[in-house]
């Protein structure tokens, strides 16, 4: 019986186009600030990675951090 489900689903995929519409992946590093007025404070580089015929990207990014009370 499993493999008559599995078999089935499967087969469901190879009948039926599917199509993809996201992200590839991406990478976030980040640069802590050494000297001068902003000493202290992180440059944060955000790099997508997406197929260029797929989902229209935002160019505005916001980061989130938890857990840390004087991050903003």
């Amino acid at each position: 019986m499993k493999n008559f489900i599995t078999t089935l689903i499967f087969s469901f995929f190879l009948i039926n186009p599917i199509y993809s519409t996201h992200l590839m992946g991406g990478e976030i590093t980040y640069t802590c600030i050494k000297s001068g007025s902003k000493a202290g404070y992180y440059v944060f580089n955000v790099i997508i990675y997406r197929d260029c015929q797929g989902i229209p990207i935002d160019t505005n990014t916001f980061i989130n951090v938890h857990n840390h009370p004087t991050l903003q």
